[in-house]
């Protein structure tokens, strides 16, 4: 009797085991490198690690042998307060890929710290159409335990 008792408590123990293993190996890693657009065009992309920020860049997403001329704003924020704001220089853009693709700002905004937990790192284009400039969205992603 006490053999049967000991191999189903070292099957249960197993078991626990395997339970913790699992759900701390799926404790999600705080990361901050990623990238993302907006539906209408605008794009941003965040390089680091964890919740350090190495730099940020802005872009716009562009059909096959597309031209676009403007510029892009990039910004990151927590709690609603400006930590860092770049405009970039107007220049044409420009997608020489067979496909839609993201083509990227070439002034990185360099940030070289660490952000706090649920901070934002933000990126709009401004397309210049005539004298006038026109938003292409805002794209951002936040900087956390994803």
């Amino acid at each position: 009797m006490a053999r049967k008792f000991s191999t189903q408590a070292f099957v249960a123990s197993v078991g626990i085991a395997s339970v913790l293993a699992v759900s701390v190996a799926a404790i999600p890693k705080v990361k901050a490198d990623s990238a993302g657009c907006t539906r209408e065009g605008s794009c941003v992309q965040v390089k680091g690690r964890r919740l350090y920020v190495n730099d940020a860049i802005g872009g716009v997403t562009l059909s096959r042998g597309g031209e676009i001329y403007g510029h892009t704003e990039v910004w990151g924020s927590y709690l609603g307060r400006n930590r860092f704001h770049k405009n970039t220089a107007d220049k044409t853009l420009s997608n020489s890929a067979v496909v839609r693709a993201r083509v990227w700002d070439t002034e990185f905004v360099d940030f070289n710290g660490e952000l706090p937990d649920g901070s934002k790192v933000c990126a709009r284009f401004w397309q210049k159409v005539g004298g006038n400039y026109q938003s292409l969205g805002i794209a951002c992603e936040t900087i956390s335990r994803i």
